[in-house]
């Protein structure tokens, strides 16, 4: 039972990130931070004009950063409010899943399947 609410627990913040936008945004963001690094380096473009243009970069990350903190916040606190209100039910699940969370062995296996989901998708989708 508890590794089935592990699972859930990560397959959930998963499926919930996808659909909140933190994935995108995080693409978003590691664009916009590339194209920054690509104006310092541009000898071509006068100072004041990268200063503006960094300026503004800074502003959309600020925001990408608050984004993706209130995603990822409800993403992960979701499934935990399941396992609360059945925690509530009296079937206390939460502390044995936050420990198994942390064990070596879900840890590895969790990233294994979720790079291979991963993958397969990637191969899916455009």
């Amino acid at each position: 039972m508890v590794t089935i609410s592990a699972s859930f627990v990560v397959i959930t913040f998963a499926i919930l990130s996808y659909y909140l936008g933190v994935i995108s945004r995080s693409r978003e963001a590691i664009s916009i931070a590339q194209s920054a690094g690509k104006i310092l380096r541009d000898n071509k473009i006068e100072d004041g004009d990268k200063e503006k243009i960094l300026q503004r970069s800074s502003l959309r990350l600020f925001g990408l950063l608050g984004m993706l903190l209130f995603g990822s916040a409800i993403a992960l606190l979701a499934p935990f409010g399941l396992l609360w209100v059945i925690e509530m039910a009296g079937y206390p699940i939460i502390d044995e899943t936050l420990i198994m969370l942390q064990r070596w062995e879900f840890l590895v296996g969790a990233t294994v399947v979720g790079f291979i989901v991963f993958y397969y998708m990637r191969q899916r989708l455009p």
